[in-house]
């Protein structure tokens, strides 16, 4: 009797941490990125595709349609010379210090001539300001301004200026990327994982669904134009990818005006995609609004990671260019890291132990 008690305690203590491990991998495994694909494919799937939203013209017509360009680079290598990958940055007139980071972190990353980058811009409402972009354009040749004020509500023209100028001038790329100036890029992540999609019309990112409008005026995001109760699923405008095939049927859409003119340039994109029969694809990666620690190993994790500042770009490409590949086997992991420190740092911001924007 005796012994079996002892044996039972025995069992009990080794059983004890074992079950512990086991639900320790059960929690990892349920916020991983994985099962987050997984689980925002199988919500997406119950949308339908192809439904036209709206016939209606955009309804200020008076905007430039589509958008004109000032003066742009130099268009891309054709055939086997092409790159892959074609980054559009939008970014405002003023941001130069953010262009500056980029070109000096990840915007260095061109691997062999697979990658290039344009900054894309509205006009500068100041005119020393518009002078020192066209010095900017003659020095570096990467920036595009087409033809309307650099603001908030016109972001939509501005990225359809991105692509109209990416499928005239780079036909032959197989990649467009539109991110973002505040947003960090792990280039050599994000080209592993776009070569291994083997799917011809991708558009992939970081998904929102069930998104209501704003009714408010006074708010960013208002929208008076768009009648239903929710926005059809749309990947987070911080950056997204989409094939060259893709991008184009989203093009005509946009072209014909089979959907209104919206602001929000990401669900913009987000419904010419669903009326031509485009859905998204969720990565987990893509940070989207999420901030992402300033951890080495979270960005060489990460495809993209926002609210990163010129100088915070700089440190993150010097993770990524000299830190080790992080091993699939290990991502789970790196992943449930990641949150609980990002967890950790909004607790201290709203305790107040961190500034907002630090």
């Amino acid at each position: 009797m005796r012994v079996c008690q002892v044996f039972g305690r025995r069992v009990g203590c080794c059983c004890f941490p074992l079950l512990l491990g086991i639900a320790l991998h059960v929690v990892i495994f349920l916020t991983s990125d994985a099962f987050e694909e997984f689980l925002t494919s199988y919500i997406i799937s119950a949308y339908p595709v192809g439904h036209v939203i709206s016939t209606n013209t955009p309804t200020d017509d008076t905007l430039p349609w589509p958008p004109s360009t000032l003066f742009s680079p130099s268009s891309c290598l054709s055939g086997s010379h092409s790159p892959r990958l074609l980054v559009l940055v939008t970014c405002a007139p003023s941001h130069a210090a953010a262009r500056m980071a980029i070109r000096e972190s990840w915007g260095l990353s061109s691997h062999g001539n697979m990658v290039r980058f344009v900054f894309v811009l509205g006009l500068s409402w100041s005119s020393a300001e518009q002078r020192g972009l066209e010095d900017e354009r003659v020095l570096y040749g990467d920036v595009l301004q087409a033809s309307f004020h650099d603001t908030y509500r016109n972001l939509t023209l501005k990225t359809m200026a991105g692509l109209k100028w990416a499928l005239s001038a780079c036909p032959d790329v197989a990649f467009i990327l539109k991110v973002d100036d505040d947003v960090f890029v792990n280039i050599p992540a994000l080209l592993e994982t776009l070569i291994g999609i083997e799917d011809g019309d991708f558009y992939v990112g970081r998904i929102h669904f069930g998104v209501r409008p704003v009714r408010t005026p006074s708010h960013k995001y208002f929208d008076q134009v768009y009648k239903f109760e929710r926005y059809p699923p749309y990947c987070s405008g911080t950056a997204y990818a989409l094939s060259t095939e893709a991008a184009k049927k989203i093009m005509t859409v946009a072209l014909s005006k089979a959907v209104y003119l919206l602001p929000m340039e990401d669900v913009f994109i987000g419904m010419c995609a669903q009326v031509a029969n485009l859905k998204p694809s969720h990565n987990a990666r893509f940070a989207g609004g999420k901030s992402i620690p300033a951890w080495r190993y979270c960005y060489q994790h990460a495809l993209t990671a926002h609210h990163v500042s010129p100088g915070e770009m700089r440190q993150a490409w010097r993770s990524v260019e000299h830190g080790s590949p992080c091993f699939a086997l290990f991502r789970p992991y790196i992943h449930f890291g990641c949150s609980v420190m990002s967890l950790v740092e909004n607790i201290e911001k709203h305790l107040g132990f961190l500034n907002a924007d630090s």
